[in-house]
């Protein structure tokens, strides 16, 4: 079994607005906008005149948002529940094939057919 834990595919599929991204961020200057975006401040100035800006730019910020904050504190949460519920199952599967191990040499123990092949006795080292 392969866990996946994340995915481009979780992704936020609809945005809050250009205005309400700004607005969750503080309002920041259009120069401190430009430098994390990687563009001209003009272009910053073009998208909150227009009050619109490109989806990359928008899905950008969004993760700064608390909208975006929340949503990656709680896929953590939701992937460390399942990397742990993963771990227990093993411990579970290991747990049962013990088990089935001392059984196993419990029925075999001291027979000539020693399920390990060892015919009862434990096998010598160093010989």
């Amino acid at each position: 079994m392969k866990i996946q834990l994340s995915s481009v595919e979780s992704a936020p599929r609809s945005l809050p607005i250009w205005e309400t991204i700004l607005e969750d961020l503080g309002h920041p200057p259009p120069r401190r906008i430009a430098r994390a975006l990687g563009v001209s401040q003009t272009t910053v100035y073009r998208w909150n005149a227009a009050g619109n800006a490109p989806r990359m730019a928008q899905l950008s910020l969004f993760w700064l948002t608390s909208w975006g904050r929340a949503s990656v504190h709680a896929q953590a949460v939701n992937d460390a529940r399942m990397a742990c519920g993963y771990v227990e199952c093993l411990r579970a599967d290991v747990r049962r094939l013990e088990d089935q191990v001392q059984h196993l040499l419990a029925l075999g123990h001291g027979s000539a057919n020693d399920a390990l092949g060892f015919g009862g006795s434990r096998p010598r080292v160093g010989r």
